[in-house]
């Protein structure tokens, strides 16, 4: 980071963190709503198979659409442990921004 912008940061601590405060929360926004579409089509992909994505996974029929399947919910179930993880690191530091208030 440039001297200039770390000195802004500290002579506008507050003003910084506020800032942060609004992003993290406009973040958490958007992820939310990005793992509420992907549980959406989990679900869809649960429903309409009658299993959840392990079970179907151990006992994939060897055709080509059973892949094509596997892959579209494999990479759903990915997206999800992503968004889950992006959301534990900004809790993470929203809670150390907190504490050093």
């Amino acid at each position: 980071m440039s001297s200039v912008i770390e000195k802004f940061i500290v002579r506008n601590r507050v003003l910084f963190k506020a800032a942060l405060f609004e992003v993290i929360a406009k973040r958490c926004e958007q992820l939310l709503h990005e793992l509420e579409e992907v549980e959406k089509k989990i679900k869809e992909f649960e429903e309409k198979y009658g299993v959840k994505f392990e079970d179907f996974e151990k006992n994939l029929p060897d055709s080509f659409e059973a892949h094509e399947i596997w892959m579209d919910w494999k990479s759903l179930v990915e997206t999800r442990k992503a968004i889950e993880e992006e959301l534990n690191e900004i809790e993470e530091v929203r809670r150390e921004l907190t504490e050093e208030i």
